[in-house]
């Protein structure tokens, strides 16, 4: 599991799970989610994107299924 904190814009933190490849990303506005069936080789373009919320934007958003992460 590879985890960053503190990064730019409405980004809180980042973590990805290597082995069951999938992405969570949680917001400062409120709100987790998780991206399933997403590549390390994405996981690392994302980290080295200057513009993170853009490359989520055109990259992932619309290529990977996105669920809701529900904390009760």
């Amino acid at each position: 599991m590879a985890k960053s904190r503190s990064l730019s814009g409405n980004i809180r933190s980042i973590v990805y799970h290597h082995e069951q490849q999938f992405l969570e990303i949680s917001l400062y506005a409120g709100g987790s989610y998780r991206y399933l069936g997403v590549p390390a080789c994405v996981y690392e373009q994302l980290m080295s994107a200057a513009e993170k919320e853009d490359f989520i934007a055109r990259s992932i958003k619309p290529k990977y299924r996105c669920s809701k992460i529900l904390i009760v």
